[in-house]
């Protein structure tokens, strides 16, 4: 996960141009990455027309749009509001520690319902690789 502090030294490279003292790898790789986001005017940063999800929000964001949904539609919820690296495992870690959707499930696919059973087909004169 992406610490806040590297997304908080990206919003004062952004805000006034000023790198930060200590870099995550080279200079030109900061400015690369810091050029892939944005400076929103309530000092929020976004990337790709999105918010950017912060370490410290991610339980609440979860919170806010999972409602049991389910694994695929909460992470869909979430990406289309937040941009949120390493968002999808955290969302499936999450799902799969919920017990209201491991009960959902439950009542989805009883283990009681009966196989499902073959229906016999008559062959028809012209199938391939059937001999009467």
């Amino acid at each position: 996960a992406m610490l806040s502090s590297h997304y908080n030294s990206i919003k004062a490279y952004l805000a006034n141009g000023n790198m930060p003292s200590s870099l995550p790898s080279t200079v030109s790789n900061f400015r690369r990455e810091a050029s892939k986001y944005t400076l929103e005017a309530n000092g929020e940063l976004s990337r790709q027309g999105k918010r950017v999800a912060l370490y410290k929000d991610r339980m609440k964001i979860f919170n806010a749009l999972h409602q049991h949904a389910g694994r695929d539609i909460s992470w869909k919820k979430i990406k289309e509001r937040y941009y949120w690296r390493g968002g999808q495992t955290f969302v499936a870690k999450k799902v799969s520690e919920c017990v209201a959707c491991a009960h959902k499930n439950d009542q989805l696919w009883k283990a009681t319902l009966p196989k499902l059973k073959a229906i016999s087909v008559k062959p028809k004169a012209f199938w391939r690789g059937i001999t009467f």
